[in-house]
This record gives structure tokens, sequence and C-alpha cells, in this order.
């Protein structure tokens, strides 16, 4: 109880700091944001667009048109330039760049164009601005996404703060919000609940990071709009709106990076259909082939992989109804960490105890066993009807199926049989209704449903590590928001309802097939606030809930990916979280500040804990993991600041740290990110001569050594605390309807030899030394004008 007290403390402690901090930032600068800008938006045949939403990105401040189509936004600070969007249902969306001088600028009048976007691009667009504003949240543009190309989705993702990786080796990374990770965060792949993380904590998500135009990070429990297991928060990955009426545009990027010796490919091609404006339709595919990987002073043996993925969109859209069609495949085949697989008890203790790897390897694009290959597909047909006086319906249906093989070092000629060979095929159906505004007052309600089937495929010759499984779910939800001048106000309420019936055989091979009932209520509380000089508050309450998977009720024996033995409990509860978030935001011309204060109090958490000592089987000697339930609490704050000087300097500094607590058996969590600090240094021209975006930077990453663990719970200690130093540099040239960018990547520069806690196969190897990245993207056609 008295350590409960004392995360209340210091967690409420950090919400007053905030508030004496940007409350003072409010006075310092209480004369400095007085203009008024307005206006008004109409559409292509100059009548008034009601209820359309405008909102300045970066801090948020948004209106609501009324009845006439008049704006009115109010403490915009002089000698700054704001990036305006419009967004309104059925109509194209809109970007503008505002510059505001000392005096009001005269009125806008904005025209929006008949839309452009499917239903699913339009609700994305308001869901990540508007309609869920209490929650803090981050969106990675294409532009800073163009920076970062060429690294998996977890990695991508740690540019937002409080957003760090759950990695296994080198090549495997999946991300972490808040220290949930797993199925605890929800991921939607073009509007598509990515499914394919049923068979354990480690399974990178399979999608391709190329087709995204904009990746965003919603932080917190976001149960009521997206469903179960958003416990964490939940990751929009979004490719751009299909091009109707437009000419054709492509992009080809190339990547080259030194340790790997790696080589990554991706391009697209998209158009409308000339006249048949209706019609538009794209075509994408990624290419990598990486080499072994080279800590500072070895090779870490058979990490290398390669990945083919591709996708294919087409689209027609009119005023009052519109569909698209949407098709993606993933594949990959990567080597697991050599070194990972230790054949008797002694030498697994004595690589443990080793500064290096008992197998070191040498440079090879060859992949051996043990490896997986990994296959993901993914159907989405997505149609909306706008239905007079009842709204926009929406219609969705997904399709997926997730194959996975895991082939372990076997004798006898059975190399290329898998040990594990697993199928699961996911069906998702959603309809949904946007209700029109009415007096500030804007509504959702719908219905989700899931059928999922997990199947072993037979000839493997082991037990399977999961078992099969059907996995039924429905739910339906209701939204409220009210948008006011100054104040916003958002409700939700949702039910779920979750079916599993599982087949396995115990162990004296006698067929089993347990059954579960999950039923829960999530609801969600709002407020977002506009105070003057563009400070910014957001504050969020909900509950979540999340069944256990059948993974952690039943998993029995040696999970090759982790290299581990990974037992269930078929004993575990549902997860149920009560949740609260505060975030403080202030922009000036100079200094953009955000704080992000939270708390996760979860009953039943279900954890994967270290169980010693590690266990010696025919297939060789592992540690030993199991999965255990208790109450959590978790509380932590995220920092972003970020300092403008001399025109073209600027300093940028993050924090993420979170502290987590066993409260009923009063002990520490595993697998909880340790403290992080980030401080960036750098300059940046906007446009000098012919070239553009121009960017040089220097980037210190300090993250401390994670003490908060319960002494020898753990087959090795926590590693040390570490300090990275990186390098950027970027340049943009534009001429005649093209557009290269060109970007210089040193990480790690000193070399530094260092392991991450949250690498499962720290116990083994090292994390990768130096490596150079030389990055390359033409953009051709119309896109490339903009």
């Amino acid at each position: 109880m008295l350590q409960i007290r004392n995360l209340a403390k210091h967690f409420f402690s950090f919400i007053f700091l905030g508030y004496m901090l940007l409350v003072g930032s409010q006075r310092a600068y209480a004369q400095s944001c007085t203009v008024t800008l307005e206006g008004s938006v109409l559409d292509e045949n100059d009548q008034p667009v009601v209820a359309a939403q405008l909102i300045i990105l970066g801090n948020q401040q948004g209106v609501i048109t009324d009845t006439t189509g008049y704006f009115r936004l109010h403490h915009l600070c002089p000698h700054t330039t704001y990036t305006l969007q419009i967004t309104m249902l059925g109509f194209d969306s809109q970007e503008l760049l505002l510059p505001v001088g000392h005096q009001a600028p005269p009125k806008l009048q904005i025209k929006l164009n008949t839309s452009s976007k499917t239903l699913d691009e339009v609700t994305v667009a308001a869901q990540k601005e508007s309609d869920w504003m209490s929650l803090p949240q981050q969106t990675l543009t294409a532009e800073q996404l163009a920076k970062s190309s060429g690294k998996p989705l977890a990695e991508m993702l740690k540019e937002v703060s409080g957003v760090s990786s759950l990695t296994t080796g080198a090549s495997i990374s999946k991300p972490v919000i808040h220290g949930l990770y797993s199925n605890r965060v929800l991921i939607l792949n073009n509007g598509i609940r990515q499914e394919g993380q049923q068979w354990g904590s480690e399974h990178a998500p399979e999608i391709d990071p190329f087709v995204a135009s904009q990746l965003t990070v919603i932080k917190g429990a976001a149960s009521v709009r997206y469903g179960a297991e958003a416990m964490g928060g939940v990751i929009l990955v979004n490719p751009a709106a299909l091009p109707y009426g437009m000419r054709g545009s492509g992009q080809a990027t190339i990547v080259g990076s030194s340790n790997g010796r790696q080589g990554i490919f991706s391009g697209w091609v998209e158009s409308g259909f000339g006249k048949r404006k209706q019609w538009a339709a794209r075509l994408q595919a990624t290419s990598k082939n990486v080499g072994t990987l080279q800590s500072p002073d070895y090779y870490l043996a058979n990490t290398a992989f390669q990945e083919f993925n591709f996708s294919g969109a087409v689209g027609f859209k009119q005023e009052k109804r519109g569909i698209e069609i949407f098709f993606s495949r993933f594949t990959t085949s990567l080597g697991i960490f050599r070194a990972a697989h230790i054949g008797n008890l002694t030498d697994l203790e004595a690589a443990i105890n080793s500064p290096r790897p008992l197998f070191e390897g040498q440079f090879t694009y060859d992949i051996a066993n043990p490896r997986q290959k990994i296959e993901h597909n993914l159907l989405k047909v997505n149609a909306f009807y706008k239905i007079p006086k009842l709204g926009l319906l929406q219609i969705q249906y997904g399709w997926q199926i997730n194959t996975r093989q895991e082939f372990d070092i076997r004798i006898g000629g059975r190399f290329n049989i898998p040990a594990l060979n697993m199928e699961l095929q996911t069906h998702t159906l959603e309809l949904a209704v946007e209700r029109p505004s009415s007096n500030k007052w804007k509504g959702s309600w719908g219905l989700q449903g899931l059928l999922q089937f997990n199947s072993n495929v037979p000839g493997t010759g082991v037990r399977p590590l999961v078992p099969n499984f059907d996995n039924y779910g429905i739910g339906l939800f209701w939204t409220e928001k009210r948008v006011g001048d100054k104040w916003d106000w958002e409700f939700g309420l949702r039910y779920d309802y979750r079916f599993l019936s599982v087949l396995r055989f115990d162990t004296q091979d006698n067929l089993l097939n347990p059954r579960f009932n999950f039923q829960n209520i999530s609801a969600s509380v709002g407020a977002h606030r506009h105070w003057e000089n563009g400070i910014t508050w957001r504050n969020n309450i909900g509950t979540a809930w999340r069944p256990p998977q059948a993974y952690e009720l039943y998993s029995q024996g040696l999970h090759h990916g982790a290299a581990a033995l990974e037992f269930g409990d078929e004993n575990l509860r549902a997860e149920q979280a009560y949740q609260t978030s505060s975030t403080w935001q202030v922009q000036r011309k100079r200094i953009d500040i955000e704080i992000g204060l939270y708390a996760n109090y979860i009953n039943n958490y279900i954890f994967l804990n270290p169980e010693l000592p590690p266990a010696l089987t025919i297939r060789g000697a592992f540690p030993v993991f199991n999965f255990r339930q208790t109450d959590a609490l978790l509380a932590g704050v995220d920092l972003i600041a970020k300092y403008r000087f001399v025109k073209v300097g600027f300093v940028q500094a993050k924090a993420a740290l979170i502290r987590a607590r066993d409260v009923r058996n009063q002990r520490f969590l595993p697998f909880i990110p340790a403290d992080r600090y980030e401080v960036t240094a750098g300059c940046q021209w906007e446009e000098v001569g012919q070239w553009q975006d121009i960017i040089a930077a220097f980037t210190l990453q300090h993250v401390l050594q994670q003490f908060r663990v319960e002494p020898n719970s753990d087959y090795a200690p926590p590693p040390p605390t570490y300090t990275l130093l990186n390098f950027q540099a970027g340049v943009t040239k534009q001429w005649n309807g093209h557009r290269l960018a060109f970007s210089f990547m040193v990480e790690n520069i000193l070399n530094i030899r260092y392991r991450d806690y949250m690498n499962r196969f720290r116990y083994f190897g090292d994390e990768i030394g130096r490596n150079f990245t030389v990055r390359l993207l033409w953009t051709f056609g119309q896109k490339a004008k903009k």
C-alpha cells in the first residue's frame, strides 16, 4: 500500500509540475499571441460548408464552421507560420500555410472540392485530429518517415516520445507504448486490425512501412472505438488517398546501409483514370536484402534476412457513394541468432556469463537454421454511402491469412521440415454510421465482428507450441463529441463479447476442448481545452480490457524465435484496465513544449516471467519463462521540447520515464523500458538557392540501466547504462516535375558496445555497431510539384 501511495504521490506531483511550468509560460507570453483569424468555408458551388473542422496542426487548436460556413480562430502568435488543416466528410481535406503578421490577416475564403477520399481515409483523418483529441497522440508525416525509411515499423515509431521497442535479436522488433506491448497495442493497417501477434510476444508486425504516408500513434486506452486489446494505444498505418482526378505520379526509394551491407528498394506508381475521375489506382512494392549484422567486435551469426512485399489498391468514388479494394502481401525469411541456441546447460551458463557469444559468425547473405519463414496476406473492401438525415454509412470487410514456419537445427534429413508450422486466418467486418453535426454535437455508432481460426499444419513431428483454436467476437460502440470555442468534450461506450474454443492434447495425449466466454464494457470520457497564447490541455479517463490469448493460456514448449521454453496458464483471467492521461502543450514562435502524464492500473495483468533455472531438452538447453498474472500499476511522463534560435538553429529534447509495480506482491515487473533521454541539436534551412529542406543535426541518446528489477529474478542482470551519438543530414532538389531527396545518417558513431534490457537476446550478444546509411528518394509526376 505504501508503494501505491508513493506512485500516486509522484504522479500527481508530475501533474502539478507540468501545470506550473505551462502556466508560467502562459504568463510570460501573456501579451504575445493576440491575433484572430476569421473566414468562411464554401463548396464548389459557393455554398457554405456547415460543421467543417479547422485545426492548427501542432497545437491542435481547432473550431468548426457555423451554419453560414463562418469560423474564427483566436490567440494566434504574430510572425509565425501555421499549418491549417480543413476536413469535412464528403470533401477533400486541405492543408494551408498561414503566415501571420503583427495584425490580423484578411478574411479567408476556403473552397473545398467534393471528396476524393474513400470512407476509411476520411474516418482516419477525423479520428487522428478530432474524434479522440483528449488522448495524447503524435503523427509522423511522409517527410519524417522518409528520413528513417528502410527501418522496421517499431524502430521508426521510436521517434515518438513514450514509444520504445521490444526486440528479439537485431531483426525482430515490435512497438512498446508506455510499457505495454503485444496484444495490448492495436495496429490498424490501412484501417484493418493487424492480426498476426497471437503466437507470441516477440513476433514483429508483418507490415511494410513503405505503404504508409503517415504513422499516427495514439497513446492510452482507446478501446471504445477500436476494441479490446487497445489498452496501451493504437498505431494507425495510413496510406495516402488514392489520386482521383489526378495525373500519374510515382516514387522510388533506394536505401543502402553498411552494417549488414543491406540494400533496400521500394517504389510506387499511381494515377487517376483520365476522364473517368471517379476511378484511381496504386501499385507498390518493396525488396530488402540484409546480410549478417555486426556488433562493434564481432559478427552476429545467422542474422541475415530477406523481405519482399507488394500491395495494390483500386477505388471508385462518387459524391454519395464509393468503394475501395486493397490487397497486400508481406513475405520474409530471417535467421535466428545462432548463439541463442545452446546444446547443454554448462554451455548455456557460460554463454550468459560471457562478454562474447559462444558462436561468432562471418559475413554472408545466406540464412541457416534456426530460421523463420513468414507470409501475411491482407484483403480489404471498403464502401460508404450517404443516407439523407441518417448520415454516412460505412462498411468494411477484412480478410487476413498469416503463415509462420520456424525451422530448428535438426538432423537426419529433416533440415527443411519446419518444427513449427502454423496458419492463422481472420475475417473482420465493421459497420458504422457517422451522424452529421447538430448544435456542435457529432456522434457515431456501429458494430464490429471477428472470426478467427488458428491451425497447426501436420508433419512437423513436434507437439505444437500453440494449439488449434477458434476465436469469435462482436463489439458494439457509441461515441459523442461536442466541439466548442474553448472546450471540446467526448464520450464513448462499448460492449465486447469473445468466445474462444481450443483443441489441445494434454501430457497423456488426450484430446481436450476447453472453451472460454469473455465479455466486458469499456468507457471513456475526455476533455480538450484551448487556452490563450497557444496553450492546450487534454485529459482522458477511460477503461479497457483484454481477454487472455491462446498462447498465454496454452503455450507448451520451445519457442524457436525467442530461443526459450514458454509455458501458459489456463487459469488466466481477462485483464481490466483503468487509465488516465493528462497532456499539456504550448507552442510559441521559438519554443514548443509538450508534457504528457499517465497512469494505468491493470487488474489481472498478464506477463511473461523468467523462471530459474533453465531446462535441458532433447533440442538443447534454454531459459524458461512462464505466464503469470497479478495487479499492476504503470505510471510515467513523456516530455518533448524544441527551441529554435538564430533563424536556422534548433535544439530538441525528449524524455520518457515509466514506473511499473506488481501491487499485489509488492514487486517490480519484468520487461519494462528503462528511462530514456534524447537531445538533438542542428541547423535547418527551408531553402538555400535551388536547394530545399536542408538539415544537419547530431543526436545524443542516453538510456539508463533498468535497476528496478527484483534481485536474482532473471538469468542475467540488466545491462549497464549506455549513450549513443548519431548524425543525420539531408537536402532536397526540385526541377521540372521531379523531386530528389538525399539523406545521410550515421548511427552509433563511436561504435559503442552495449546491450539493451528490452532485447530478449541480451543474454547472448551485443547490439549492432556503427552503421552508415544513405537514402535516395525520387518523386516524379504531379505529386512531385507539391
